[in-house]
């Protein structure tokens, strides 16, 4: 591995700043939509102009990290998801070492976790792994990726266990099919990105681990509604396809499934109920 080498750039910061940025958009991107995203989409999410976008892709292209195709979609090079796994990896952990050990709020996590991740070193990532109680999940339901990488013997989060059914389902989806009960895994970037919208999030238990009552959407409605014993909550309809959720299934106690009564994420590890893919 040289200096040069793409994953060596990126577990050293030998990236620019941008580079890295842009690696963990297209990646999360793609982890939200489960295809390569668009320039447009990628150029909306960073809130730059169409050519600044256009511009660096060109100098990732040229080193190796991305491809593009004839329809505007960019995809990460082998090259590209190895030093995006290392980048998305770093800004995962430093979203648990913020949440869990510093005390900051979970709803600043995100943004301040974008500036912590171009300074972790492989050293420090290796020790946060004895440090966070559950280093696998990020505070808003995410896998971290790449931990075999700095320990063999952490991988993927295990089984979420029987209390709920796979599969997975986007909040609207929920609603617009019958509404019910279900447990909050996941929120995507485009909510983690939003202060605002996370303190209306965690005041109404719509956290990952909570289990919220949705009611049931027409299709000529956009709004999702959920109920929780935290309180009510009202979604637009875009917000609510960045909440992943999986059903309960019918005759589950209405109780607490797997202790998702508190609404505070920060105090529990997320990993139950969800089996996150």
């Amino acid at each position: 591995m040289t200096a040069h080498d793409p994953l060596h750039r990126a577990r050293s910061g030998g990236f620019l700043d941008a580079t890295q940025m842009y690696l963990r958009e297209i990646y999360e991107l793609e982890e939200e939509a489960g295809l390569a995203p668009r320039q447009s989409a990628l150029t909306r999410r960073l809130g730059l102009s169409r050519s600044s976008v256009s511009q660096h892709l060109a100098r990732m292209a040229h080193d190796g990290l991305v491809s593009t195709t004839p329809r505007g979609h960019v995809r990460l090079t082998p090259a590209g998801r190895a030093a995006a796994t290392v980048v998305v990896r770093k800004h995962r952990l430093a979203e648990r070492l913020l949440v869990d050990v510093v005390g900051l709020e979970w709803e600043l996590a995100h943004r301040e976790a974008s500036r912590w991740q171009h300074v972790l070193g492989d050293r420090v990532e290796r020790k946060l792994l004895g440090l966070l109680a559950d280093p696998r999940i990020s505070p808003f339901g995410d896998p971290v990726p790449g931990l075999d990488e700095l320990d063999p013997a952490l991988g993927a989060p295990g089984p979420g266990g029987p209390v709920v059914e796979a599969p997975f389902a986007r909040l609207e989806d929920v609603a617009r099919g019958g509404g019910g009960r279900v447990v909050v895994c996941r929120l995507f970037t485009r909510l983690q990105d939003d202060p605002r919208q996370l303190v209306r999030l965690r005041g109404a238990g719509v956290v990952p681990g909570g289990a919220v009552e949705v009611a049931a959407l027409a299709a000529d409605e956009h709004e999702v509604r959920t109920t929780s014993a935290a309180g009510v909550l009202a979604l637009g309809a875009g917000a609510a396809r960045s909440i992943l959720v999986v059903r309960v299934p019918p005759g589950v106690p209405s109780g607490d499934p797997a202790g998702a009564r508190t609404t505070r994420p920060e105090a529990r590890s997320p990993t139950r109920p969800c089996d996150i893919p």
